[in-house]
């Protein structure tokens, strides 16, 4: 059995180490992999993950469950709780529709099984105490239980090697015991190296709204480039009602402005004047030309702090 994370989302068996280095709000996979041997045909129950560190509330997870490599079901677990979780047992996921079954133990006459779970941390935020350097984050599991083993003695010829005095040396027999023990229960684990998250948000002065991103990892050394986000863009949006009046572009227009029923949206690059009573989200984007598929990382509502 092994355990091992890739940064991002990945099934590639080069991306998968022990110890991974990611920012606080970034994309990890776990790999599970059970081998059951010719007499163990039974997990007896189902895997259950631990992690060092409560994953925090919004954190989102999907289970890709395999046997013998052949995709059986994908599931969704959302952590909505205010305090975490420590630990998500494998058939506390909520399997996809038309996706197969994810077992709660039982798996009479399989070779091997293996568990990929995709793990996103709430995006924009540093989800774990960072005071000093990066915190590590572990995830583990507990080996199959191995029963029903008895003690099995054998028999090996070894040859002495001869000292000073003699001249050959005899073989001999050794018996050892081959025993693996009536029961093993082994921890597995694999480190997530947390490194502060690049924040993005707004930032207000004099009436003039502009993009600021700031990194909370503070130039601690080792920390990763922000996989999460290297493809990605970042624009406002502007109710329809407060554009042209109370929100502004204030100087010379970067990109295009797209325009739908209800809003406007403008990139991140231009600085915005705003004024009265109105509300600015800064929004997280794959394509510029469909902004609204996006997610709001950022909102600003007349003179309140944003959020």
């Amino acid at each position: 059995d092994n355990i091992a994370v890739g940064v991002g989302e990945t099934d590639t068996g080069s991306s998968f180490s022990t110890a991974i280095d990611l920012r606080e709000d970034g994309i990890f996979t776990v790999r599970y992999v059970i081998n059951h041997g010719a007499d163990d045909k039974t997990l007896g129950n189902s895997a259950v993950f631990n992690f060092s560190k409560n994953l925090p509330k919004g954190t989102r997870i999907r289970l890709f469950y395999q046997q013998d490599s052949t995709p059986v079901a994908v599931g969704e677990y959302v952590v909505d709780g205010e305090n975490g979780v420590s630990s998500v047992k494998a058939s506390a996921f909520v399997a996809l529709p038309g996706s197969g079954t994810i077992p709660d133990g039982g798996t009479a006459g399989i070779g091997s099984e293996t568990y990929y779970l995709v793990i996103t941390l709430p995006n924009n935020k540093d989800n774990f105490t960072n005071t000093n350097g990066a915190v590590n984050f572990t995830v583990s599991v507990a080996a199959r239980d191995i029963t029903g083993l008895t003690k099995t003695e054998y028999e090996t010829t070894a040859h002495i090697i001869p000292d000073e005095k003699e001249e050959t040396g005899e073989p001999q027999s050794k018996i050892q015991d081959a025993t693996l023990g009536e029961s093993q229960n082994k921890i597995l684990s694999a480190t997530v190296n947390m490194y502060g998250a690049i924040i993005r948000k707004g930032s207000l002065s004099d009436g003039i709204l502009s993009f600021d991103s700031s990194d909370t990892a503070n130039g601690e050394e080792g920390a990763p480039a922000d996989v999460r986000h290297q493809s990605k863009f970042y624009v406002w949006r502007i109710a329809i009602g407060d554009w042209g009046t109370d929100v502004n572009i204030s100087d010379t227009q970067s990109g295009s402005v797209v325009t739908t029923d209800n809003y406007v949206y403008v990139l991140a690059d231009n600085k915005l004047t705003v004024s009265g009573t109105y509300t600015v989200e800064l929004m997280e984007v794959t394509n510029t030309q469909y902004p609204a598929a996006g997610v709001v990382i950022w909102s600003y509502t007349g003179a309140t702090s944003g959020n």
